[in-house]
This record gives C-alpha cells, structure tokens and sequence, in this order.
C-alpha cells in the first residue's frame, strides 16, 4: 500500500495551479534589470535533459552535497495523475500521486550505503504551479527550517509551455553557488550593484548553521555571481514525464527570458517538492524557528 506522505498544512500546495504575477509590470521591469547581464549567457547555455544521465547515475542527498542532480524520465502514467488532481483539486489525490512519483525516485538517491524507502521520506513542501517565476537566484529558503537534514529537491514537469516559447521558460541551475552555508540567494540590486547573502535577515546568531551574512557586490548581476562561483548555467530542457532530482545545495531560477521577450509567464505545469530524509533509526528530524518569525 502506498502510505501518503505528510504535507504542511498545504500552505504551498496549489491545486489549481499558481500564477504568480511575472508578467506585472514590476515583474518585467525587474527581470529585465536581473538578467539582462545574463541574456547571452541564457541564451547560449547548454540543455541538460534525461539523454544526460545514466541509468546508474544516483543524485548524492546527504546534508552537505553541493550540485548533485539528475534528469530522468518518471513515465507518462505520472503526468495523467498529476492532471487528474489538477481537474479535481484533491488533496489526497496530491500525495498519492506524489508517493507514487516517490517510488521511482528513490532508486535514484544515494546516501551513503543506506537503502532509503518510502518510510524514511517527510515532504515538507508541495507545489502545484503553472508558470510560476523564482525571481532571484536562489536555494530554496524552506530548508532553513531543517538544519542539518538530509533531503532533496524535486521539479516534475507535466505540461509543457506554450508553443510560441520555443523551448523556454523551464528553469535553469547555477551550479557553483551553492556554497555548505545556509540557503542564500543573489540579485542585481540596481545601478551596477549586486546583493548576495543569507535568504532571511532573522537569523541571528542563535542559527546553528554557517550563515553568509548579506553582502553587496559593485558588479552587475553577471560579474557578481561569478565572483562569489557561478561556474556556468544548465538550462532544463525538459519534456512531460521527465523528473529532476536535486540536492538542496543547488543553485536554481525561473527562465526569464518569456517575460523578457514581452510574453509574460510560461504556461507549462510543474510539480515541486522539498523532501527531508529522516535520520536513521530515528522518527523525528532536526527542526529550527527563528523568534518572531512571521512563519511561527
């Protein structure tokens, strides 16, 4: 039997799908600003698909894996689920349909010499979204909340984007920013300067993690990340079916380039998780708030 995994409360998790606002006029202007460095870059950036990958290759999930990642194809029978919980909005439709896509996955996970099943995963964020666009260059901020955890990420793509995109509008990673510190995020501040550093103010020092504390570079966005070890971009050309599987420690941000162009979001459906790995022998994971946060 599979046995639906816990979700948050489903703060995150959107049924119909989300449409955040990329194509706003705050939205347009501030892509254009961030990535207009980067649009050669961008548009000459190598496609990583599933052809990528080896049958044997396994994604390292433990604390500290910086870069690990794979693409490969989870099925078509994955996407029909994930379209039938979109037309019915259910809930435990979701994390069936996530466990199921969880069974393919972990064959691809490697921690060590431990076998990992269904049992041993804790899905702390699931996000249904159409379109949507991570505008900074980021590792994912959810992961503040569990230090030290084992885990990993997940972006499913079940619809494509719209044809008149040619290919774009998927995600792009950014391996060699994602230092062993805590989850940081970049962006181009304005007048040639960048801003990098820790993805919450709140920290402090109570945080029992390193914690690379806010700092702004006089370089536009291009030259500042690759100053602070952007080695280069991986675009996901991805198909439906297809399923990357990454370690927290990556790099990562929405294509810009259809907002760029003046098309507004992609309409291509994704399904994202974050998925903690529970220490071995052991029910519960570490688990860290900051005082007087607005997530309390």
């Amino acid at each position: 039997d599979v046995i639906p995994r816990e979700v948050d409360g489903y703060n995150n998790w959107h049924p119909a799908g989300r449409v955040l606002s990329g194509s706003s006029n705050a939205s347009v202007a501030f892509a254009q600003r961030c990535y207009h460095s980067l649009w050669s870059t961008m548009q000459t950036a190598p496609q990583l698909s599933a052809a990528n990958f080896r049958t044997e290759d396994r994604v390292m999930i433990h604390e500290s894996s910086v870069d690990s990642f794979k693409i490969f194809k989870a099925g078509h029978s994955h996407v029909l689920r994930f379209l039938h919980v979109l037309k019915t909005r259910s809930r435990t439709g979701a994390m069936q349909a996530l466990d199921l896509l969880l069974t393919v996955i972990v064959p691809q996970l490697r921690l060590h010499n431990r076998v990992i099943g269904l049992e041993d995963l804790y899905v702390h964020d699931l996000t249904l979204s159409r379109g949507e666009f991570a505008r900074n260059v980021h590792w994912d901020g959810r992961w503040w909340n569990f230090p030290g955890a084992d885990g990993f990420n997940i972006w499913f793509l079940v619809e494509p984007a719209q044809r008149a995109l040619h290919g774009e509008g998927n995600m792009f990673l950014a391996p060699g920013l994602a230092s062993a510190s805590a989850p940081p995020q970049f962006w181009d501040s304005g007048h040639g300067r960048s801003t990098w550093g820790s993805q919450s103010q709140t920290q402090g020092d109570e945080y029992p993690e390193p914690v690379q504390r806010i700092k702004t570079l006089k370089k536009n966005f291009k030259a500042a990340l690759k100053a602070v070890g952007l080695k280069h971009l991986l675009y996901l050309n991805m198909t439906p079916g297809d399923c990357l599987v990454f370690t927290k420690r990556t790099a990562h941000f929405g294509d810009p380039r259809p907002i760029m162009r003046g098309h507004g979001n992609s309409r291509r459906f994704a399904v994202t998780a974050r998925v903690l790995v529970r220490p071995k022998n052991s029910r519960t994971v570490p688990f860290w708030l900051p005082k007087n946060s607005s997530d309390q």
